[in-house]
């Protein structure tokens, strides 16, 4: 049987990334690469195997649609003989016209560690003089960048206020200040002077109420207006005198303790 038409694989993209010549499997391997025309006469590609040096070929999968970096097809190694295998693939196009990738030789060996996963990358391609070129510039930029000077900023610490004075706090054990007589002169300049304490003035009890009865038809009111007013006087002059000094104690005790508080503050 004739062999199909040469094609021309320029725009095709075939080849097997995974495994990889020189590569020890054992179960089932997923076989990874690409199988594609790069055109739309496109008919199927072919994923196949045989014993390293001989062109005895079996078929693993097959395939309606190209496929870019993706997996092309599990191979069961379970039932064969531990050695050397190659693997191949063919995309065909609608003429029967191949392009084809192949790898060799794969060790099947069942006693290996499982296989590492495939890669989903198409291999390394090698650049163009133009890719070379702006690797190149690129490299050059990274190192004049790398000259470039890193500024040095320089902080200062913050600055620390210290208070102007401390005041010592009062201790549960101090005992609290005695209130002791003294004469407070108040900003007006008059002197008051604070007895150490008041002795309560005594209540004169007021004269009882009499009464006159007078005939109807005398002009006199029928109570002693004279002597009422007399002992409600008596009566609220030690009261009037109680209230005074107590405002003058009131405020001599304000005075004070204003003037204990402004010392505290400043000393």
């Amino acid at each position: 049987m004739a062999s199909p038409p040469a094609r021309d694989c320029s725009a095709a993209t075939v080849y097997i990334g995974f495994p990889q010549a020189g590569s020890v499997v054992n179960g089932t391997v997923a076989v990874s690469g690409a199988a594609s025309l790069g055109g739309a006469d496109f008919q199927r590609y072919a994923l196949e195997f045989s014993t390293a040096g001989l062109d005895s070929w079996v078929i693993i999968a097959v395939g309606r649609q190209p496929v870019n970096g993706g997996v092309l097809g599990v191979w069961n190694t379970n039932s064969l003989p531990d050695g050397n295998y190659s693997l191949r693939v063919r995309a065909i196009d609608r003429a029967a016209q191949y392009c084809e990738g192949f790898v060799s030789p794969i060790q099947v060996q069942k006693n290996s560690a499982p296989p590492p996963p495939p890669p989903t990358q198409p291999p390394a391609v090698q650049p163009t003089q133009s890719t070379a070129n702006n690797n190149q510039n690129s490299n050059n930029n990274n190192q004049a960048a790398s000259r470039v000077p890193t500024p040095f900023f320089q902080t200062t610490p913050p600055a620390t206020f210290q208070p102007f004075a401390t005041l010592a706090p009062l201790q549960p054990s101090d005992p609290p200040p005695a209130i002791v007589a003294a004469t407070v002169a108040p900003i007006s300049g008059i002197a008051i002077n604070v007895p150490a304490q008041a002795s309560t003035p005594e209540l004169t009890p007021a004269a009882p109420f009499t009464s006159t009865v007078r005939n109807v038809g005398q002009s006199s009111l029928p109570f002693d207006l004279s002597s009422i007013g007399d002992s409600l006087g008596e009566a609220v002059a030690p009261l009037r005198t109680s209230f005074l000094l107590g405002v003058q104690l009131t405020a001599g005790l304000f005075i004070l303790l204003g003037a204990i508080v402004f010392l505290r503050h400043n000393l």
